[in-house]
């Protein structure tokens, strides 16, 4: 007979399965222990009629003690489904059982706690069973094995290590079934070409630099010279004894050979880069625990869509959540390394391992095409675009005629928080934040321009977002941070556009791009809603007198080289937003119109008729309709003529409510002055998030 398993002739990793699986009295594992009477297939006792053993008598007692193992109950339970007959188990029966498959982490936390958890394998139960009673370790190399199935297992042997079919064999089991033998192995058999040796297997790793993201390289950048080393197991990870290390070239590329046909886990490190993090060391476990990295965020979808983890922002590492509750915490932490390999025969593993500092946060630094690339992503007009059309129905200028029905509700006050159109806002409002704010934090020195831009563009859609919803989250790494009180975000906006009135240049080349005098009329616009009128006359007459811009009429008016635009938008050109915009094929969300009705209003509110009367006949000039003469009735005019000069522009709904003429122009459209006052928060960001106070009468 061939030489026994013994203790020593299991790898280190094979008797890590045995102690992390293997558990309770019933289960007896023989090390250096000689299996008496063992025979091959073909060496079977002639059959007496006291050892004849029906197929119901063997299934049965296999099963109970299959049933009491709980690490192999995914094979326990398709025994029990197996229809054996008498001739199948005469001469005994061999099982090669495969451990119960489970997730990384459901394997740490059985280590450190006792308790597993499975997941569901498919494989063939009669692959697995052998007719006649087999001891694998006295057959010698090269030995052909038959299954119910009719699938052939090759016996391969290496010093004292047995495979069957590319599978290292664990060690026996023993069942104390009569005429039975058992024998363990760490996963179901494969598919193997009985015919061809045991080959190599190898490892083909690409390693990239998950810090070097940006939107130009989306994946990050591959890494030269990183070294790449292979531990037998994590316990040897822990005490830094890895078996080979080799390093990546020009491309990211390294290629391991020479490897034992068994796990193998892989490290990799770059300076202070690795593709370890987060690591705690666990010295009771003879482990260093982390998580697992399972790509970069390099999209807002991404972001949106995936398990909460506690840094979610562009450029970060996404981490693997084991147990899959959609929540990434400390249950999901894993043995490091979390890269590990199979050893089937002659396999080739192709991987992409990602690198980055141990908390898996970006440390990059975009230059001024990178700035550029991600405010391109930004869609500021789209948002816009939806506010407007939000806004001309609220106030009933525009009808539902040619707009997509997600807007159809809006008319007449019957949306709730369920609402597409306003949930459509709000989305595309916070993917722009998230960009911006990831432009804002990673731009070097060479795109302080384009940071400039972004935290401008950042002000308008917060101060948007204020005026139609009122107290909304600010962001902070992509997720959502407190609810800010509208006075409170006002008074922030105040600073930040105040600093940006003087860092933005005068004068700016290019559709989208904002000037200090962009910043200024946003300015202007919350001390309207402040009722600080001084102020805004102020800020107003310093827009006028800066001489940059004028009044135009005709085909001149809504043109992107017109001079009455402040800041530009680039064009969308749907059909029915053309057509919701009388046509025009361009428009600009702040042009010099609002300056001089904003200041016709402060003036007003300053008892300033006269002044008022004049700027509104300025207006009215314009467009042909006769001057006012009298100053009786002149704030209806004026009223009038904001509805006319900016219909449909996205500025009504705010002005009527801050003019507290609800009642007046909204109450026959549906107005409810208990609920209608701002838009609702989303229902699905009410529920994804229990801190969120909805908006009064949602």
């Amino acid at each position: 007979m061939g030489p026994h398993l013994s203790f020593y002739s299991v790898s280190k990793e094979m008797k890590h399965y045995l102690f992390l699986y293997l558990k309770g009295p019933l289960i007896m594992l023989v090390f250096a222990v000689i299996l008496i009477g063992c025979s091959t297939e073909t060496e079977t006792d002639p059959p007496t009629d006291n050892n004849i053993r029906t197929a119901k008598q063997t299934t049965e007692d296999l099963m109970g003690y299959l049933s009491q193992v709980d690490s192999i109950q995914q094979f326990a339970g398709s025994f029990s489904s197996l229809s054996l007959d008498d001739d199948q188990v005469i001469n005994g029966l061999t099982l090669i059982v495969p451990i119960d498959q489970q997730t990384e982490s459901e394997e740490d936390r059985q280590a450190a706690t006792g308790e597993s958890s499975r997941v569901s394998v498919d494989f063939s139960v009669e692959d697995h069973v052998i007719s006649g009673e087999v001891d694998l370790f006295s057959l010698e190399d090269g030995h052909l094995l038959t299954a119910l199935s009719g699938k052939q297992v090759r016996v391969s042997r290496q010093d004292d290590l047995v495979y069957l079919n590319g599978v290292q064999v664990i060690a026996p089991l023993s069942t104390k079934v009569p005429k039975s033998q058992a024998f363990l192995l760490p996963s179901p058999l494969t598919d193997f070409d009985i015919n061809l040796p045991i080959r190599e297997t190898v490892m083909n790793i690409t390693v990239m630099d998950a810090t070097e993201w940006s939107p130009i390289n989306l994946d990050g950048l591959p890494v030269s010279g990183a070294e790449v080393r292979v531990y037998r197991s994590k316990s040897d990870y822990f005490n830094g004894e890895y078996i080979l290390k080799s390093y990546t070239n020009q491309e990211g590329h390294c290629t391991i050979r020479g490897l034992e046909n068994r796990y193998h886990y892989v490290e990799v490190v770059h300076g202070e880069k690795s593709n370890i993090f987060d690591p705690v060391s666990r010295p009771e476990w003879e482990r260093i625990t982390g998580l697992e990295a399972a790509g970069i965020f390099s999209n807002l979808d991404q972001i949106q869509r995936y398990p909460s983890q506690k840094s979610m922002e562009l450029g970060g590492i996404r981490w693997k959540d084991q147990n899959q509750d959609g929540t990434i915490d400390d249950q999901d932490r894993i043995s490091m390394p979390g890269q590990y390999f199979g050893y089937y025969n002659g396999h080739n593993w192709d991987a992409k391992i990602y690198i980055g500092y141990p908390d898996g946060n970006p440390r990059l630094e975009l230059d001024k095409e990178e700035a550029q690339a991600m405010l391109g992503e930004v869609s500021l007009e789209l948002f816009w675009k939806d506010l407007a059309i939000i806004d001309g129905l609220m106030v009933n200028q525009a009808t539902n005629d040619g707009l997509p029905s997600i807007f159809h509700s809006i008319l007449g006050f019957r949306f709730g928080p369920q609402d597409p159109a306003i949930a459509q806002v709000w989305k595309r409002a916070y993917d722009s934040i998230t960009l911006l704010d990831f432009t804002i934090a990673y731009a070097g020195a060479g795109a302080a321009e384009e940071a400039l831009q972004a935290r401008a563009w950042r002000a308008y859609v917060y101060l948007q977002l204020s005026q139609y919803f009122g107290n909304v989250p600010m962001l902070e790494k992509g997720q959502y941070a407190n609810q800010v009180p509208k006075e409170d975000m006002f008074d922030y906006l105040v600073e930040e556009l105040g600093e940006l009135a003087e860092l933005l240049p005068r004068q700016m080349e290019g559709y989208g791009l904002m000037t200090r005098y962009g910043a200024k009329t946003l300015l202007a616009r919350i001390s309207m809603e402040q009722g600080d009128s001084r102020k805004t006359t102020d800020l107003c007459r310093e827009i006028l007198g800066s001489e940059q811009f004028q009044l135009e009429q005709g085909l001149a008016l809504f043109n992107p080289v017109s001079r009455e635009n402040i800041w530009s938008a680039r064009n969308y050109n749907h059909s029915y937003v053309q057509d919701y915009f009388f046509g025009r094929e361009y428009w600009a969300p702040i042009r010099l119109t609002e300056i001089h009705l904003m200041l016709a209003e402060s003036r007003l509110a300053r008892q300033d008729a006269l002044e008022a009367m004049d700027i509104i006949n300025l207006l009215r000039d314009r467009s042909g309709q006769s001057p006012v003469i009298e100053t009786e009735g002149l704030r209806k005019v004026f009223e009038e003529q904001w509805f006319q000069e900016l219909a449909r522009e996205g500025s009504t709904f705010t002005a009527i409510r801050r003019w507290e003429k609800e009642y007046e122009y909204l109450y026959h459209s549906g107005f409810n002055a208990n609920k209608n006052t701002y838009l609702p928060i989303p229902q699905v960001v009410i529920d994804d998030h229990f801190e969120m106070m909805q908006n009064r009468g949602y």
